[in-house]
């Protein structure tokens, strides 16, 4: 699957956010493959768009190098070894889409499955126990919920999330038998500006409500410093470990994100390696601020404990091209398919975690984007 290289445009195209929320309906209803995402420090997206022949499955995050002067999108799931992540180059100009019909299919809804308060409240007492045991350092332990619904008005929604998260990096795509997912995550997994040699990436954890406070002075518990500081070890080993034994650190400070705040510690390091970004992608994903540390047993947990599978959620998602790049953790996501809308969120578990507070952080997670899609 997917078209030779040498088909592929050699640029994305940039929509304007007035005109973001029509264009996304319309597109939608194309039945064609497509990836969007905010465009950092400005009020445009860029998008690619392409056939289904046209898609490249990815099994490797350092696949993507191979594609890294051919512009496009990448969804990559959070479980990289048992799920396929896939690459969309652009090869179709937005005013083409007009002449295109959708051939989605008429499946209808599935069961509706959600988890329930108690089997998450049962997973964070288990998680908390083995933390207490040494197991673990953290666990983050996430929840599905589903609702029977159709998306009357697309465009209405992504109008509503734009102004609900104005700071918060809109992430839009759509694959055939995957669905449409939507995600306004706060956090990148890693960015590289075009013709700069300069990475970002951040540790981001610790979650309170908003409730009108000075993000200056706003006082944190030990609960969040604790699992933002585990979240910024691991994102400093990994670091080191790919060789950058030199870096900027700026942080802990605190941000909004819709309903809610969070502490964030950025990094930066140079780079002469072209295919620099997706080797430090594949070092950090998935980092422990979706999954645990350390990350291979924590894995090995959560596919135990949880009651569904992840798939997107808490992967990443994102655009690249000839030397830049910006993929984001798929945080603050929905999914749309068949009748039903699927929401994710999670929390960070410690060994200070209590299961009621847990439960309340990843209903707080949820409140805005149900909100908005219901």
């Amino acid at each position: 699957m997917g078209v030779a290289v040498t088909e592929i445009s050699k640029t994305v195209s940039i929509i304007n956010e007035e005109e973001l929320p029509g264009f996304v309906d319309r597109l939608n209803k194309s039945g064609l493959v497509f990836g969007i995402l905010k465009n950092s420090n400005a009020k445009s997206y860029s998008v690619s768009i392409c056939h289904l022949s046209d898609v490249y499955r990815i099994s490797e995050i350092r696949q993507l190098a191979d594609f890294q002067n051919f512009p496009g999108f990448v969804a990559f799931p959070f479980d990289g070894k048992n799920k396929s992540g896939y690459f969309l180059p652009n090869t179709i100009e937005p005013s083409e889409i007009s002449v295109f019909q959708s051939d989605k299919g008429k499946d209808g809804p599935g069961p509706i499955v959600s988890t329930s308060s108690e089997h998450y409240k049962k997973g964070v007492k288990s998680a908390v126990q083995s933390i207490s045991e040494g197991k673990f350092q953290k666990l983050v332990i996430s929840r599905k919920l589903e609702i029977s619904a159709k998306i009357e008005n697309l465009a209405l929604v992504v109008s509503k999330l734009i102004e609900s998260y104005p700071e918060s990096h809109l992430c839009i795509f759509s694959i055939p038998d995957q669905g449409l997912w939507i995600s306004v995550s706060p956090e990148i997994l890693v960015q590289k500006e075009s013709e700069s040699q300069i990475i970002e990436t951040m540790a981001l954890a610790g979650t309170m409500k908003f409730e009108g406070q000075n993000l200056k002075g706003h006082g944190w518990t030990e609960k969040e410093i604790e699992e933002q500081a585990l979240v910024s070890r691991f994102i400093k080993e990994k670091l080191i470990e790919s060789g950058y034994l030199e870096f900027e650190e700026k942080g802990p400070f605190t941000i909004q994100a819709g309903n809610l705040i969070h502490l964030r510690t950025d990094y930066k390091v140079r780079t002469q390696k072209s295919e620099g970004l997706f080797e430090l992608a594949e070092a950090l994903h998935p980092t422990s601020a979706v999954c645990g540390s350390p990350r291979e047993a924590a894995m090995d947990w959560l596919n135990g404990h949880e009651d569904f599978d992840r798939e997107f959620f808490s992967g990443f998602g994102g655009i690249i091209g000839p030397d830049f790049g910006k993929l984001v953790v798929l945080l603050r996501t929905a999914k749309i398919k068949d009748g039903k809308i699927s929401l994710f969120s999670g929390a960070g578990i410690t060994e200070c975690s209590n299961p009621d507070s847990e439960w309340l952080e990843t209903e707080e997670k949820l409140k805005t984007l149900l909100e908005v899609l219901k």
